[in-house]
């Protein structure tokens, strides 16, 4: 694409809107991230940033594996069940993070964070043609779980790499 139609006309975003997009999702993940970036630079004396607020019970197995990534392992251990039960090859992403931290060197949180923002990025434009797809397909039918179901579509392949097989 050329990047010189919008919506309407292809379904790709031109690069104006993608950095509108972009920006809003920046400001907001700013606003968002301020606490937790607050936590993480000024904690109280003998504490350290535990994203829990946002995750609940699950962030605690997913840092558990990050730890054990950043300490060399790939295989890891389920260290909140009383069963006994020999390392797998669990949460691959969270091991993943727990490597780069210890390449890189960074805190654990560091590389989570990033992972989050960028997530958090990419889903606000494909809600973004989400609901440019909707509103306009809408618009031309008048039916809307048509309107729904073409705009799925759309989104879905707005945030795939070309060539990557759609699962």
């Amino acid at each position: 694409m050329d990047g010189s139609r919008g919506l309407r006309e292809g379904m790709v975003p031109t690069k104006q809107e993608r950095y509108w997009v972009l920006a809003c999702a920046a400001i907001l993940l700013l606003l968002y991230g301020i606490p937790a970036l607050w936590a993480f630079l000024c904690p109280p004396e003998g504490f350290q940033l535990y994203r829990a607020w946002t995750y609940g019970e699950d962030y605690a197995v997913y840092r558990s594996a990050m730890a054990q990534g950043y300490a060399g392992d790939w295989l890891i251990l389920n260290r909140f069940t009383p069963e006994p039960h020999d390392p797998v090859l669990l949460y691959p992403v969270y091991v993943l993070l727990g490597h780069a931290a210890r390449l890189l060197p960074l805190p654990l949180e560091v590389p989570y964070l990033i992972t989050s923002a960028l997530g958090a990025a990419c889903l606000a434009l494909a809600l973004y043609v989400f609901a440019a797809a909707f509103l306009i397909r809408l618009a031309e039918t008048q039916d809307p779980c048509e309107a729904a179901r073409f705009a799925n579509v759309v989104a879905s392949f707005s945030v795939e790499k070309p060539g990557m097989p759609a699962s």
